[in-house]
């Protein structure tokens, strides 16, 4: 596979994510805002080093933040930046000390080397400081994916 195709398969799992996440709240009678992370039976491996305390709310907006990027990387005509690709997925894990197992897996197959921990490669930059990649396609009204001529 390519990085691209990669990306495409990363988007897709972390779909399934936000679905189960939102269906979590209808398995419960808890209140919204107290469910977190830690609720979860099973734990997924997108969020394997999450704080256990981590609002599920946050998760579910972690992953439309992270998709959001990851498919601008890929309506980009730019090459995959594997170390922003990696971070994207990071993201997910709202702030873990430690590199999640979906990360670790990316970064294997894009061949990043991750640094010893996440902060070590973002410094510290929250996700949302950073650039989204220069799309590849115009937007008509909102609309996305219409090709430049």
């Amino acid at each position: 596979m390519d990085a691209r195709a990669d990306l495409i398969a990363v988007c897709y799992s972390l779909s399934r994510l936000q679905l189960r996440l939102a269906s979590a709240y209808d398995d419960t009678a808890q209140p919204r805002h107290l469910l977190t992370v830690a609720a979860l039976k099973p734990l997924p491996r997108w969020l394997d080093t999450a704080p256990p305390n981590t609002a599920l709310s946050g998760v579910i907006q972690a992953v439309v933040v992270a998709q959001a990027h990851l498919l601008a990387m890929l309506d980009s005509p730019a090459p995959i930046d594997p170390k922003a690709a990696c971070l994207a997925v990071q993201h997910v894990q709202c702030h873990a000390v430690h590199w999640g197992t979906m990360t670790r897996r990316l970064a294997a197959r894009l061949g990043y080397a991750l640094p010893e921990t996440p902060r070590d490669a973002d410094h510290g930059l929250s996700i949302g400081e950073w650039n989204l990649p220069k799309p590849h396609t115009v937007s008509l009204g909102g609309a996305r994916g219409v090709q430049r001529p």
